[in-house]
């Protein structure tokens, strides 16, 4: 399986605040060039894996992980909503396969996304339905949080689902360190609410 990754930061303020000249140009080179990997690696499949920001989980049920296998983005943010070209069958596959590696993983037939993954993919490749896609949310927001050990058998065994599969695959992961900032010197989170 031919496989890339991409690994970037999002922030619904990207159009909202104005930085300085240089500060905006360098970013603006840097997403050039990641757009260019992206559009020479030609990706047939993404596997996009990013938090949600209390859009479409919320403590009714907040899984650690969740695999979608139908997805719609709700538009926060001026974003465009609508319905996101999910693969189904692979979906299903790498949610089963990774049940099977031992990660407890959910599994959604009606996700919701918010800017935590439509705003990469439209950055990356200039519009939701360009690839079909495989969402993956992650829990980096909603305490508790499970420990990074847990994000890397998550990330180990939809690779090993992925092994076989002879298209060409982006793996793209999108935030999440930053919701949750250690407080200085304490080494421990500090607490969150869902008004956060």
């Amino acid at each position: 399986m031919p496989v890339a990754l991409c690994a970037m930061s999002h922030t619904p303020l990207m159009d909202k605040l104005d930085p300085p000249v240089d500060v905006r140009q360098e970013v603006t080179a840097v997403l050039d060039r990641v757009r260019g990997f992206v559009a020479d690696f030609r990706p047939d499949l993404v596997v996009g894996f990013a938090p949600d920001h209390y859009n479409g989980f919320l403590y009714e049920v907040m899984p650690a992980f969740c695999i979608g296998a139908s997805a719609e983005s709700i538009g926060d943010y001026g974003l465009p909503a609508g319905p996101l070209p999910v693969d189904a069958a692979t979906a299903r596959r790498i949610a089963a396969a990774v049940l099977d590696a031992g990660v407890d993983v959910a599994f959604s037939e009606r996700m919701q996304v918010d800017h935590g993954l439509v705003q990469p993919l439209l950055l990356l490749l200039g519009a939701l339905d360009a690839v079909p896609v495989v969402p993956v949310f992650v829990n980096c927001v909603a305490e508790p949080l499970g420990p990074a050990t847990r994000s890397v058998a998550l990330g180990r065994a939809v690779g090993e689902a992925l092994a076989g599969d002879d298209r060409r695959v982006l793996l793209l992961a999108s935030g999440g360190l930053s919701h949750d900032p250690r407080s200085r010197g304490s080494g421990r989170r500090r607490p969150r609410s869902p008004s956060d």
